[in-house]
């Protein structure tokens, strides 16, 4: 059993709005999460969030933190009890305002050979965006910069790297041969590194002989079997009524596993909804109105 931490950094949202002009669907605040493989401490979270500012427009500030602890073990994150703090800091990067906290960049993240992933930064400056491009200017730049290298294990305090937490990808993919669910039993064409009793298998593009897809984890309980030419049998829990009897997609061992970030990259803008109701949401409609 091991433990990693999500900080949450809480933004507050409150832009000038112009007498006769039409309020934003969203106002109010937001958050970015981030992972780490250990705890910070004070002065590094309040570097964090200090870092994270120089990138905010006059009319945003970062209002507060939250850090909750998960164990993982196996392929299951559990949450522990979080806690809280505030932290006032208001957006300092001297440019114009921001019209919705939904323009961002998108942050190309690497974690060795064994993920990429992609990082939002929420309420990029109006100024920075000229026919939907990121058109950034040196000051801004420079802040970023100084947040991806935080974010790579950086600062002063120095922090640790940022983390990436996921499946591990590196586990070896091997062919399904065929799936038996009155047996309970999924064949492969080579071994997994399941053990019985306390890994799943993770089925991957295997579709039963009706063409339905047969998705999901599922618990070994054993005993493993190995036949000629490397063929292993594994018997599971809860497979469907679905039967695949040629070979078809892969299966893998589900863990999770986490890596510090190694690389950051950023120069797309972009735009992913935040909290609800937001300028991208049309709201729940029920069928029954006209």
């Amino acid at each position: 059993m091991a433990t990693v931490y999500k900080y949450s950094l809480i933004f507050s949202f409150q832009p000038d709005i112009l007498a006769g002009a039409v309020t934003p669907p969203h106002l109010g605040g937001f958050s970015e999460n981030y992972w780490y493989a250990n705890p910070l401490t004070a002065d590094q979270v309040t570097a964090l969030a200090q870092t994270r500012a120089r990138l905010l427009s006059y009319d945003c500030s970062v209002t507060g933190w939250r850090m909750t602890p998960y164990t993982y073990t196996v392929n299951r994150l559990q949450p522990l009890p979080s806690t809280a703090g505030a932290l006032p800091l208001q957006g300092n990067f001297d440019e114009d305002g921001t019209n919705s906290p939904e323009d961002c960049l998108r942050i190309g993240c690497t974690a060795g050979v064994i993920a990429k992933w992609t990082m939002f930064l929420h309420a990029i400056p109006d100024n920075l965006i000229g026919s939907n491009q990121y058109l950034p200017v040196p000051a801004f730049t420079q802040a970023l910069n100084a947040w991806l290298n935080l974010a790579k294990g950086g600062a002063r305090p120095a922090l640790p790297a940022m983390s990436w937490v996921g499946r591990d990808k590196t586990q070896p993919s091997v062919r399904v041969l065929s799936v038996n669910p009155i047996a309970g039993t999924i064949v492969t064409s080579g071994n997994t590194n399941a053990v019985a009793g306390t890994n799943f298998i993770r089925l991957h593009r295997v579709y039963a002989d009706t063409g339905v897809p047969i998705q999901g984890t599922f618990f070994v309980i054993g005993p493993i079997t190995v036949g000629a030419g490397g063929v292993y049998t594994y018997p599971v829990q809860g497979l469907p009524a679905l039967t695949c009897s040629v070979p078809r997609g892969t299966a893998r061992n589900d863990l999770l596993a986490t890596s510090p970030l190694t690389n950051a990259v950023a120069n797309i803008l972009s735009e992913r909804k935040v909290g609800r109701p937001s300028l991208l949401f049309r709201g729940r409609r029920s069928k029954q109105r006209i």
